[in-house]
């Protein structure tokens, strides 16, 4: 059994318990982030301990792989910045300058949420930038544990005006719903969220939609039964999902994201590299796939796991306020793995969606 308090990594709950103050108020940019930072801290991003200074393949390059969205002309970059999860990732300071660097360095896509409460910090960063709403993908969430049991689709309507009011912008790339109800009535985050409630807040999307306000609508962590609920009652489905995911997920968590890619939805991914933690389950045999696929490619394992999700097809979402992971998450092999990589990567012992439910429900494991 792992540890109670991994069961904050879920991104909604590990926001609200750092504004509680659980976090930890350390230099997470330090020399050695893992003995300076909290354990939740270091097993969302920090405790990832990549291997990076000896290792620079020359084949690395600004990522400028790109995911296509239904019916958009503009495409979603595949590297994002991820304005979460940890205290440090989370504080709008952090996440102005981390923001600002990203965009200056090249970097495209921005995701945020309400309940992170640095929205405004990423509408700064664009500002400060310099380069060019309509170059920019920005993505938000809508904050569920504040959703009303009547006039939800208002209730929406000022929401996304406030993020907007906030953010300094006349739009959304994309705002998706945090979390479904099966997500949200397992977790301690929010009280139950009905199915209804969640259709309403989709309604209040599409609504939003039409305005102009929002371009693409999104969902986060919600089941392949929630999606097609949704799709079939408003008859719009979403154009993306967001969900946990990396190599080691069980196999109805890669069943689940082939479904959406078939259904035409784009996948966006957050937690690729938090397998390396070490109470997460089979952690030894993880880093040994992925350090042999990265010693045969003269890469460091977290760039090779993000060239594993490109390859998938995803966007990938990583905190970056660290100059360090910037390097090294921004700045992707091009070429892709080869098959023996796939295959090393494939070997590895799969998670299973009883032994990572007291962390988060994993998509696919519910119907």
């Amino acid at each position: 059994m792992l540890p109670q308090a991994f069961v904050f990594l879920l991104p909604a709950i590990i926001c609200q318990a750092l504004r509680d103050g659980s976090g930890d108020d350390s230099d997470a940019f330090d020399d050695d982030p893992v003995s300076h930072t909290s354990v939740l801290q270091s097993s969302v991003q920090l405790g990832r301990q990549r291997t990076i200074a000896p290792l620079w393949d020359s084949s690395a390059k600004v990522c400028d792989d790109v995911v296509q969205l239904r019916g958009a002309t503009k495409p979603m970059p595949s590297v994002g910045y991820q304005s979460c999860c940890s205290k440090t990732d989370l504080e709008p300071s952090i996440v102005l300058e981390g923001a600002t660097r990203f965009l200056e360095r090249g970097g495209r896509l921005l995701d945020t949420a309400q309940l992170y409460g640095n929205e405004g910090a990423i509408g700064e960063a664009i500002q400060r930038s310099g380069v060019p709403r309509a170059e920019i993908f920005v993505s938000s969430k809508i904050d569920i544990s504040k959703v009303p049991s009547t006039g939800v689709r208002e209730w929406v309507a000022g929401a996304v005006r406030t993020s907007l009011q906030t953010m300094q912008l006349s739009y959304l790339d994309v705002m998706l719903i945090h979390m479904g109800p099966t997500a949200a009535n397992l977790s301690s985050y929010t009280t139950n969220l009905t199915a209804q409630q969640n259709l309403e807040i989709y309604k209040g999307l599409i609504d939003a939609q039409k305005r102009g306000e929002v371009l693409n609508l999104g969902v986060c962590l919600h089941t392949r039964s929630e999606i097609e609920h949704l799709a079939r009652s408003t008859g719009v489905q979403p154009a993306i999902a967001m969900f946990w995911y990396s190599p080691f997920m069980p196999e109805v968590t890669h069943d689940y994201k082939h479904w959406l890619q078939s259904q035409g939805i784009a996948v966006v991914v957050y937690g690729t590299l938090n397998w390396k933690y070490d109470p997460f389950p089979h952690q030894q045999e993880h880093m040994r796939s992925a350090m042999e696929v990265a010693d045969r490619n003269n890469a460091t394992f977290g760039r090779i796991i993000i060239r594993w999700a490109l390859d998938e097809k995803v966007a990938v979402i990583t905190s970056m306020a660290n100059p360090t992971f910037l390097n090294e998450d921004l700045y992707c092999l091009q070429n892709p793995l080869s098959r023996q990589d796939h295959l090393s990567l494939a070997s590895s012992p799969k998670w299973t969606c009883k032994e990572i439910e007291p962390i988060q429900p994993l998509m696919g494991c519910y119907p």
